[in-house]
């Protein structure tokens, strides 16, 4: 099943299956609520172009979940104690799964790394500040 197709997965036969299901019956509630509209309620205005909006959202939805591709994963680099830690994607679209030993291209995240020392003195000066507003004795106002 390495070949399977993109529209007969378990997942995107769920989503066909919900579809059918959920199309048809916006519409017909849209027909529905639309009929009770012309006999006098005007609430039903509304849920006549609501229900819908609602079916082409369903669209989207069965659209999204067939073209999703369930071979992303994201894992956060080891860093040295006190570095945050940066989720990084990896794509890996063949059959084999990405495992902790797989080493990572670096160069892919060079635009990620940030500059320790500048974000170091940034959160010091930041917590001098929290540290002065605390010691004010000032009231909240929030």
């Amino acid at each position: 099943m390495a070949n399977q197709s993109k529209w007969t997965t378990t997942r995107a036969l769920y989503a066909h299956l919900t579809l059918l299901v959920v199309f048809p019956g916006f519409f017909a509630l849209a027909y529905w609520q639309f009929h009770r509209a012309i006999s006098g309620n005007e609430l039903s205005w509304a849920y006549t172009f609501e229900w819908p909006i609602f079916a082409f959202y369903a669209v989207y939805l069965w659209w999204t979940i067939v073209n999703d591709d369930p071979h992303v994963e994201v894992r956060i680099e080891e860093r040295p104690m006190g570095a945050p830690g940066i989720p990084k994607v990896i794509n890996d679209s063949s059959d084999r799964c990405v495992s902790e030993g797989d080493s990572i291209d670096e160069a892919q995240y060079d635009d990620l790394n940030v500059d320790d020392n500048e974000e170091e003195e940034e959160l010091k000066k930041y917590n001098e500040y929290l540290k002065s507003l605390n010691e004010s004795g000032m009231k909240k106002r929030w």
